[in-house]
């Protein structure tokens, strides 16, 4: 499983210190910024790929068949 950065509203990289802070955006395997959609819980979707993401056992991974193209 890849651990994926994840980041804040303000674009702060969440880690040890602020891990409280709520997750907006994480680190898409295009290199881009995956952003959270707006009424689903823990769910992501990244603009450049259409690549999804949700959040099982603790870590973000892509749902299967994802890919716009």
């Amino acid at each position: 499983m890849v651990v994926r950065k994840k980041y804040d509203h303000f674009g702060i990289e969440i880690g040890m210190w602020n891990r409280d802070n709520v997750v907006n955006k994480i680190e898409c395997d295009c290199g881009q910024l995956a952003n959270k959609i707006r009424g689903k819980h823990e769910f992501f979707e990244c603009a450049d790929c259409g690549r999804c993401y949700h959040k099982e056992r603790g870590e973000y991974v892509p749902l299967e068949n994802s890919n716009k193209g």
